[in-house]
C-alpha cells in the first residue's frame, strides 16, 4: 500500500471502480495523480474529481466527441500538450496509457488555471473548450456552471475519502 495519504485515497477510488486496469497500473495511476497534481500546484483531490466526472475512472472511456481515457482528452489537445511538455506522443493510443493521460490532463488543468486565473473558469474551459469559454467571456455571458458544480461535488467526496483513509504507521 502507498504510504502517502493522497495516493491511498486515489487508489481506494480506483479500486472501487471498473477501471479496466491491472492492480499494478492502478497503483501507478495513484502515484501519477498525486505526483502530477503536486508538480502543478493542484490538489490531487481536484485531479481525482475530474477523473471521476470525466470517465468514472474507466481508462478506456471514449466520449461522443472523441475524447479519450481517464481525463477524457481530445487527441488534438493532448498532442499539443505532449509536444509542449516534451512527452513521447504515439498517437491516440497514448491517451489509453493511464499515466500519460494523467500527466497531460493535469498539465491541461494547470495551463487553463494559469490562463483564466481561477480553477472554476479553468474547469469550464476544460469541459467546453477554451475557445467557447473565451467567446462567452467576450460577449459578457456567464461561464457555464453545471460541470464546475459536478467536479466540485466530486472534489468534496475525494477530500472526505482522503480524510477517511487510514494513515500509514
Amino acid at each position: 500500500l502507498p504510504e502517502d495519504q493522497d495516493e491511498r485515497a486515489v487508489l481506494s477510488f480506483l479500486r472501487s471502480r471498473h477501471t479496466g486496469l491491472s492492480q499494478h497500473d492502478e497503483e501507478n495511476v495513484a502515484r501519477a495523480v498525486v505526483h502530477e497534481a503536486k508538480r502543478h500546484d493542484l490538489d490531487p483531490a481536484l485531479v481525482l474529481a475530474v477523473i471521476q466526472v470525466e470517465s468514472g475512472g474507466f481508462n478506456f472511456a471514449t466520449s461522443h466527441v472523441g475524447a479519450l481515457g481517464l481525463m477524457q482528452l481530445l487527441p488534438s489537445t493532448a498532442e499539443e500538450l505532449a509536444n509542449r511538455a516534451n512527452l513521447d506522443w504515439r498517437g491516440t493510443d497514448s491517451l489509453f496509457d493511464p499515466v500519460m493521460n494523467v500527466k497531460l490532463g493535469t498539465a491541461y488543468i494547470k495551463h487553463l488555471a494559469d490562463k483564466y486565473g481561477d480553477v472554476s473558469t479553468a474547469l469550464a474551459a476544460y469541459n467546453w473548450g477554451p475557445g467557447r469559454i473565451d467567446r462567452r467571456i467576450r460577449k459578457g455571458s456567464s461561464v457555464p456552471s453545471v460541470y464546475i458544480e459536478r467536479v466540485m461535488k466530486a472534489f468534496d467526496v475525494a477530500l472526505s475519502r482522503r480524510e477517511d483513509s487510514p494513515t500509514a504507521g
